[in-house]
């Protein structure tokens, strides 16, 4: 059940677990998620690609096993593959760039989507910053971070109602982004119809980042 509507309609406002974690999905079968992991963690180190072999050697498995993984995860758009079947992108973390990136020491990762983001950086417990460039803007919206918490700002976040979507990076990430106050955010909502909610990047950032901590353990 999702909470009443806020009396000031520019106002953001605290958002169900699910509207701020992202959308509804089906849980990965086991060996699936250990390999997810493996291909996040690597991305993360290195900024590149994982490979297909490396990926095979880390989890003892043979090739054609970590393929089927990665096939799991494209399908339904956890994943971006390259034309050789190495990872380029997973659980929101992308080696191309995109219109979200952060900076947590001498890394700058770019993201599917503010969320993304926001609970990758969340999920590090360290220090950083975020910058993303709203739908149709040329401005940047930026958040700094401190010992993985959301330094106070104006910024929301808007997170699209939509629990049934059929590719995560392509249907639901486009719809999720930063916006540098919450009646721009409402304005951008209502000029394209979009059925989401307007949320505190202090709150966006709380309940994404379970979904990333397990990936850093």
């Amino acid at each position: 059940m999702r909470e009443p509507m806020n009396s000031d309609p520019t106002s953001p406002r605290q958002a169900t677990p699910t509207a701020a974690g992202g959308p509804r999905i089906e849980p990965p079968p086991h060996m699936v998620a250990a390999t997810q992991a493996a291909a996040f963690k690597k991305i993360w180190a290195t900024g590149r690609p994982a490979t297909t072999s490396a990926l095979a050697a880390l989890r003892s498995r043979s090739r054609a096993d970590i393929e089927t993984d990665l096939a799991w995860l494209a399908e339904r758009g956890r994943a971006r593959l390259d034309v050789d079947g190495n990872v380029i992108g997973i659980a929101g973390l992308s080696v191309i760039p995109t219109r979200h990136h952060l900076i947590n020491g001498d890394r700058i990762r770019h993201t599917w989507c503010a969320i993304d983001a926001l609970g990758i950086l969340a999920a590090t417990g360290g220090d950083g910053r975020i910058v993303s460039i709203p739908p149709g803007s040329r401005d940047t919206v930026t958040v700094d971070f401190h010992d993985g918490q959301p330094a106070p700002t104006e910024a929301v976040v808007f997170v699209l109602n939509d629990d049934t979507c059929a590719s995560v990076v392509d249907h639901w990430c486009p719809q999720v982004n930063l916006f540098p106050t919450a009646e721009v955010a409402r304005a951008w909502q209502q000029s394209n119809g979009a059925s989401g909610e307007i949320v505190a990047v202090e709150t966006a950032a709380s309940t994404a980042s379970p979904r990333w901590q397990p990936l850093f353990s």
